[in-house]
């Protein structure tokens, strides 16, 4: 979502992802969200998968509105770095709510 666009980018969003762990209960709660967001907005439009698929998407999508936002400002091995850091840190964050939940 951009700034001054939530309300819109809700309404008519390109794609909706959902991701959730791959038990019974996670695959519920991938299901209730799916019903939900089916009242206004077509399946097709809608990518189910488990929570490591989503994370790294977010990832790829916040790389990619850096690149954006640096334009042409920003060099490849400075973009290799932004990519490899945002990749620690929600491997990291994966890692410790996998263990934390686990536990």
């Amino acid at each position: 979502m951009a700034e001054g666009s939530a309300v819109n980018d809700l309404l008519y969003p390109e794609r909706v992802l959902i991701g959730g762990d791959q038990t019974p209960e996670g695959l519920a709660a991938v299901e209730a969200l799916k019903d939900i967001y089916t009242r206004w907005i077509p399946e097709e439009k809608m990518v189910l998968t488990n929570t490591w698929s989503s994370e790294l998407s977010k990832l790829v999508s916040f790389c990619d509105t850096a690149f954006d936002m640096c334009g042409s400002e920003l060099s490849f091995p400075q973009f290799k770095e932004i990519v490899t850091v945002f990749h620690q840190y929600f491997a990291e964050k994966y890692l410790f709510n996998d263990l934390t939940h686990n536990r």
